[in-house]
């Protein structure tokens, strides 16, 4: 994520690829087609700002995802995010920009979990969408992190979004992926030492 200093195209700072995630949408917000394992909702608000933690409030920009909008099949569609134990049930099919923000269009797989999140959602049970993202360019506004470019990563279904009515981006974790380098160490770490010959 690479945030610019107020005023200027200087990095303020950057920590890497790390995942972010946001639920945005409550059940209001999302349509089902159950006949065409479709859910159709928004993804990302724009132009609202968030209040996530002492350190961060953010805003998106209508724009800020828009090298997807022709690529929306590599953005998976989970039940939970796959950082939290989450898994994959399909993939996105159209994304677009509206007055409120990115909306998409999800194809939800004929597979058990598939099924089962399928009936789930009609129940009521699951009543939002996350989103998990990576950041790639802001700027600073007034105190507000304006996110301005980004990578989605996922759209996941989950229980409850925490704004209810409002649909707005809540509940930041910050999710580090490990890079090839950082698992073998860990992978090594894990191994026991053999014996010494003497």
């Amino acid at each position: 994520m690479t945030e610019l200093l107020p005023g200027t195209s200087k990095p303020a700072k950057d920590s890497g690829s790390s995942l972010l995630i946001r639920s945005a949408a409550s059940a209001d917000d999302v349509d089902i087609n159950e006949s065409k394992r479709e859910v159709e909702g928004l993804a990302v608000p724009y132009g609202i700002d968030q209040f996530i933690s002492q350190d961060l409030t953010e805003r998106f920009e209508r724009g800020a995802f828009a090298k997807q909008l022709s690529a929306a099949h590599r953005t998976f569609f989970t039940r939970k995010h796959i950082t939290q134990g989450g898994s994959v049930i399909g993939k996105a099919v159209e994304l677009r920009e509206s007055a409120e923000g990115l909306v998409g269009k999800w194809k939800i797989s004929e597979t058990l979990i598939g099924d089962e999140t399928l009936t789930l959602l009609r129940d009521g049970v699951l009543t939002g969408l996350s989103i998990g993202f990576r950041a790639r360019q802001n700027r600073r506004d007034k105190g507000v992190t304006v996110r301005t470019s980004a990578t989605l990563v996922e759209t996941a279904v989950v229980e409850e979004p925490a704004y209810g009515d409002l649909s707005v981006v809540t509940d930041v974790r910050e999710i580090y992926e490990l890079t090839n380098s950082e698992k073998a160490a860990q992978i090594l770490a894990s191994i026991p030492a053999l014996p010494s010959r003497t």
